[in-house]
């Protein structure tokens, strides 16, 4: 990309920022959140109140936030997680603790109910060394209150 191209990217959004471990740019533009492409192509549609850049040890997409509601897309753009949910926690081994209506629930990275959102917390009890793997569902367990 020349620099002239990139001086028109630059002038076209309110805030840019390139996402961790991905080619792709978040931006902002009239207060909506996506990205684009280093070729000005939009990847994520610009579209959402607010996305993730990145998270530390977090899931392989983005937190998005829509209308006062939290799920998780790829960084392609796909649902993973619908954005229906007050509050979506960081996946550990498969398993995403979830509140909607006040209550907490436990959804699997395939986006299928674990555990109904009807608790007043759930606690993980799942070793660390198994944090975030997206491909078993098999180990630790969860705490309902």
């Amino acid at each position: 990309m020349n620099t002239m191209n990139m001086n028109v990217i630059v002038q076209a959004y309110t805030y840019l920022l390139k996402t961790q471990k991905r080619p792709n740019i978040l931006l902002l533009k009239k207060g909506k959140a996506g990205t684009i492409d280093i070729h000005n192509n939009v990847i994520i549609p610009i579209i959402y109140d607010g996305l993730s850049s990145w998270v530390e040890n977090g899931p392989k997409a983005h937190f998005v936030k829509n209308k006062g509601k939290f799920g998780l897309i790829s960084h392609e753009g796909g649902i993973i997680i619908l954005i229906e949910y007050e509050y979506v926690g960081l996946p550990q081994a498969s398993v995403i603790v979830v509140r909607k209506n006040g209550k907490y629930g436990a959804i699997s990275w395939n986006n299928k109910e674990i555990l109904p959102c009807i608790y007043d917390n759930i606690f993980d009890d799942i070793p660390d060394s198994d944090l975030r793997d997206e491909k078993d569902e098999k180990k630790g367990k969860l705490v309902t209150l």
